[in-house]
């Protein structure tokens, strides 16, 4: 097989042309950029496996490799050399980070590092935050558990706040104590599976999606990431005020009605984040 002849320490080392065709190739510089990655998909494995976590995020991870094999006939010839330098430092500090830096932070470096060889290999009109966004959902910790820890408190917390006040103006007389609602010796606790961790995950990722398929600019997409965080909390109040009249007793409905509302309020926040993204995109 014909080949080309590359000079190294050891003297020149002859390689074949298509090895060195694939490793030039926008798709190859992708896949070294994967495997010089692969403690974190170790780590990443391990957690979808030994239940430590929930596997949503293989769906931003899936949605990502979609969208750049869609793209496939549209790669640049010569990736941007800005792109491809800022992912080496990444992914360097990544590696560095091996003995004092916990998994997560080597991790988030790691995907960001993979999202700028992405957006580098891509065509120009591509945005590269909504793709680091989908990038970074992708991680096993976005979705569940490390991710109540840090932000389901003070979410509870909030929409505890914020029903009591909603149903005040309905005329009930409620107490708040931190994440617990009391009504005539009634307590309803808004607990960890209402704390609204989902919803925004889910949000942000309609938020990330559909800001990369419409081309956003950094500023719209800012501002479609604040609009879906802003219609998910919402949501979440009033899921959790309709939920708080039926546990309190309030209203006697049926068992399914609990589910029932949770999906409503999910199916009606997901309708808003998509009708105001394509308003900010096509004005109607």
């Amino acid at each position: 097989m014909p080949g080309m002849v590359a000079d190294s320490v050891f003297g020149p080392v002859h390689l074949p042309r298509t090895i060195l065709r694939g490793l030039t190739h926008p798709f190859g510089l992708v896949a070294a950029q994967a495997v010089g990655l692969w403690p974190i998909w170790h780590w990443y494995a391990r957690r979808l496996t030994d239940g430590s976590d929930e596997t949503w995020g293989l769906l931003a991870l899936g949605v990502v490799l979609l969208l750049v094999w869609c793209r496939r006939g549209h790669l640049r010839p010569e990736p941007q050399p800005a792109l491809l330098l800022m992912a080496g430092v990444l992914t360097a500090l990544s590696a560095a980070g091996t003995p004092w830096l916990h998994m997560l932070p080597r991790a988030v470096l790691g995907v960001s590092a993979l999202g700028l060889t992405l957006a580098a290999v891509l065509d120009r009109s591509r945005p590269i935050l909504p793709l680091w966004c989908l990038v970074l959902l992708s991680l096993p910790v976005a979705s569940s558990q490390q991710l109540q820890f840090y932000l389901g408190y003070p979410l509870r917390a909030f929409t505890a706040w914020a029903s009591r006040g909603l149903l005040a103006q309905a005329g009930f007389e409620i107490v708040q104590t931190g994440t617990a609602l009391t009504w005539m010796g009634r307590t309803v606790l808004v607990d960890a599976p209402c704390s609204g961790i989902q919803m925004l995950w889910v949000g942000m990722l309609l938020a990330a999606l559909l800001s990369y398929l419409t081309r956003a600019s950094a500023a719209r997409f800012g501002l479609n990431a604040a609009a879906a965080f802003l219609i998910i909390l919402a949501g979440n109040v009033i899921r959790n005020s309709l939920l708080f009249v039926k546990e309190a007793g309030i209203l006697h409905l049926p068992a399914w009605t609990h589910a029932a509302t949770g999906l409503l309020a999910f199916l009606l926040t997901s309708i808003l984040i998509v009708g105001f993204i394509r308003w900010r995109a096509y004005g109607c």
